[in-house]
């Protein structure tokens, strides 16, 4: 499978972390560390097997302007 690059803002394993995920979102602040261009945002599922990851794109946003 060819790179994508990406950045990973959270891991949420269970339905209990999704409170303290959001709680943390909130909490930070944000900061400036350079320029990147942003084309969609993703929300991916992943699943570890022993065969390697499975990616499941769950919701997807294109981003346009």
């Amino acid at each position: 499978r060819p790179f994508s690059p990406h950045l990973t803002l959270g891991r949420v394993k269970s339905q209990k972390e999704k409170g303290g995920l959001t709680e943390a979102l909130t909490n930070t602040e944000a900061s400036h560390s350079g320029n990147m261009r942003v084309d969609k945002i993703a929300i991916i599922k992943s699943e570890l097997k022993p065969q390697g990851s499975i990616y499941t794109s769950l919701e997807e946003i294109s981003l346009k302007g």
